[in-house]
């Protein structure tokens, strides 16, 4: 406080008015005391509107004009600056610097305002528009070729050795199809004597289990083949 009380004392005349017409010196005991009351009561350099007439009546300071020359800039410490509120982002800004964050600073949105610099409630914003996204990312088991193969084996172990036969039938035609057709094409009529006897044609479908070919160095999906039955 020191040095606020010497910028104080070389801001204050040494000569007020104390009326319209007579001059008087104030002595250097006032001066000190009014510069310490003063920058004791203010508060990040900016006084209540009450208190110059306070300590006009304190001090026995007859006009307000004597006060005045002892309220300079520099009477009080310096009125604390405040940074200017920034623009608003883009999106594409919000999105270029999110990406620069590190991983490992992306968890929460505390984490990532405090390492970007983007307010939360910006990033609240941008992630409620479909700007930025979160996603849950999990641990997945890293495979190799050998774990591949122990599951396949495995899986085949379960199923029954050797290939079956199926028989297998088939509408020759659906009771209802659908069409897309011009404007100006009729219908097309289909008839049959009973509808729930449709002609059927039997096939024989023949499958077996994955095998692995020894000459071909692969799995053979099991799929051996099917065949109609015809006369």
């Amino acid at each position: 406080m020191s040095w606020i009380v010497a910028e104080i004392w070389d801001a204050i005349p040494a000569k007020v008015i104390v009326n319209d017409f007579i001059e008087a010196d104030v002595s250097s005991q006032v001066r000190v005391a009014v510069a310490g009351f003063l920058t004791t009561l203010s508060k990040e350099g900016r006084l209540r509107y009450d208190i110059i007439a306070h300590a006009k009546r304190m001090f026995e300071l007859k006009y307000l004009s004597s006060l005045s020359g002892a309220y300079p800039a520099a009477l009080v410490l310096l009125r604390k600056l405040y940074s200017p509120r920034p623009t608003r982002l883009s999106a594409k800004a919000v999105g270029e610097s999110a990406a620069t964050v590190p991983l490992c600073q992306r968890q929460t949105l505390r984490a990532l305002a405090t390492a970007s610099g983007i307010p939360r409630s910006t990033l609240h914003r941008n992630l409620k528009n479909k700007v930025l996204r979160h996603f849950i990312s999990w641990v997945k088991p890293a495979l190799t070729g050998d774990h591949k193969l122990q599951q396949l084996t495995c899986i085949l172990d379960q199923v029954q050795r050797g290939s079956s036969y199926r028989r297998k039938w088939f509408n020759i035609y659906k009771a209802s199809s659908r069409y897309y057709l011009s404007a100006d094409k009729a219908i097309p009529y289909r008839s049959c004597s009973n509808r729930r006897y449709i002609g059927e044609v039997m096939f024989i479908a023949v499958a077996a289990r994955p095998i692995y070919d020894f000459r071909r160095k692969t799995y053979i999906d099991g799929k051996i083949g099917i065949w109609p039955i015809v006369g």
